[in-house]
């Protein structure tokens, strides 16, 4: 039952968020069809594999760090995490009352047989206890720029990252012509596009070109 309700929070996580609902959209990803049914293009997997790949990475991090949290003897305020657990009942139960549904019929069809208002009440409580024990390491860790640096050397796979651009002269493969007029083009482009503004600076004059020829 817990297993459902990692597995919710993280598929909404995504498809309700801004940013990874771009990124779920750029990936292929159909809103319309089950994630069961289409493919990743990321790797030889579906979505729903995908999914509960990160659920069971989620469910990982969240519980050593509360192990952590305890061990440590962080403690929230009862106050604000009993005011966060009711907002949250408080906004399923409105979701359920949305489609019509019972909150104990909606509990079930969101998380499965199981699932009640006290085992919702325990999952949530746990989340939020988590983040804040992870909101705490980062206010309460200080790092230097020298430590900084090295780990980023030492993992600069992770942080290496580069934009692509590219452009498409078009050319016809039977005339000489044509072909050698596209290559000069894609040189120029090459030898004026140094940075990523020239690069778009070059192209929308080369568009311009071609249009009014």
């Amino acid at each position: 039952v817990e297993y459902a309700y990692y597995y919710n929070t993280t598929v909404n996580n995504y498809l309700n968020s801004s940013d990874y609902y771009y990124y779920l959209y750029l990936m292929g990803y159909d809103f319309n069809v089950a994630p069961s049914r289409q493919q990743n293009t990321l790797g030889d997997q579906t979505w729903l594999e995908y999914f509960i790949e990160l659920t069971n990475e989620g469910i990982v991090q969240n519980t050593v760090l509360y192990l952590e949290g305890q061990k440590a003897g962080f403690t929230v305020e009862q106050n604000e995490l009993d005011e966060y657990v009711d907002e949250y009942i408080e906004s399923v139960k409105e979701a359920a009352s949305s489609y019509n549904y019972t909150f104990k019929d909606y509990l079930k069809a969101a998380y499965g047989n199981g699932m009640d208002e006290a085992t919702l009440r325990e999952c949530v409580a746990r989340s939020y206890y988590v983040s804040e024990y992870y909101q705490n390491i980062v206010d309460t860790t200080e790092v230097t720029d020298e430590e900084a640096i090295a780990y980023r050397v030492k993992n600069l796979a992770q942080y290496t990252v580069a934009n692509l651009r590219t452009n498409v002269y078009s050319y016809t493969a039977s005339d000489s012509t044509s072909v050698a007029e596209a290559l000069a083009k894609a040189k120029q482009h090459v030898a004026e596009g140094v940075t990523e503004e020239a690069f778009e600076e070059v192209a929308h004059k080369m568009l311009e070109a071609t249009e009014q020829e």
